[in-house]
């Protein structure tokens, strides 16, 4: 069976010296993996297709029945190439979205209205020059939102600690609680929403803070809770 479907590319693992296994979040499969052969080095498909983590591509593939990795037929770059790659700030914030789809996404399962989310957060990525700090909590706090996951409520006087495992907000510190200032920026955030959120001026510990207590909360519910390798490259490229 061929098809022909947009998909983003979450990771690679080199195979051989000319073929790669791919880790794609696609339109029309949600997240596959795939074998893409003659695509390194110098055999005669060798292509200088970036397949670098959060490219947007229109993909042909094939799979089989009875078989795991589908096979990559065909790929180009879908629409115009992206500036972000030469970008630290952003191919940073492109390795954590990538790595948080890969953890988190069943295999095999489509999600066209993620996809349409993670499509509509890339393209802001792509225009976005003040605020970029903000991006990856105001994205986890969104994707998390997409899940079911919200965080309820809001930070209060009367309940100013956030739950990171019932998620909501205690009137009294618990083990998995964070502080009262981490809460009440995490409400902030949640009140701002996407665009508006990009707006903050909130300090970067501040802002980590908040990270990790949204990545808590999902982890949580999700069954994970191995930080994300990606994390301390944000934590240099945004303090």
């Amino acid at each position: 069976m061929r098809e022909k479907s947009l998909a983003f590319v979450l990771g690679r693992l080199k195979y051989s010296e000319s073929s790669l296994v791919l880790d794609l979040f696609s339109q029309s499969h949600g997240r596959v993996s795939c074998m893409a052969k003659g695509w390194l080095g110098k055999a005669k498909r060798a292509k200088s297709l970036p397949m670098q983590p959060m490219h947007l591509v229109e993909v042909v593939l094939d799979h089989r029945p009875g078989r795991e990795l589908w096979h990559l037929l065909d790929a180009d770059l879908w629409g115009r190439a992206p500036s972000w790659p030469s970008s630290v700030a952003k191919a940073g914030v492109a390795l954590f979205v990538a790595e948080l789809l890969g953890r988190t996404l069943a295999p095999g399962k489509p999600e066209p209205e993620l996809f349409g989310f993670v499509r509509d957060a890339m393209e802001l990525l792509e225009l976005v020059e003040e605020g970029l700090g903000n991006y990856p909590v105001l994205f986890v706090q969104a994707y998390s939102a997409l899940l079911g996951l919200r965080p309820l409520g809001q930070a209060s006087a009367e309940r100013p600690y956030f739950d990171a495992q019932g998620g909501g907000f205690a009137a009294w510190p618990e083990r998995q609680s964070w502080d009262a200032r981490t809460s009440q920026a995490l409400s902030l955030y949640a009140e701002s929403g996407f665009a508006g959120g990009m707006g903050l001026r909130l300090p970067a510990e501040l802002r980590r803070r908040v990270l990790e207590a949204l990545l808590g909360h999902l982890g949580w519910h999700l069954g994970w809770t191995s930080p994300l390798r990606s994390l301390p490259v944000l934590g240099q490229v945004f303090g």
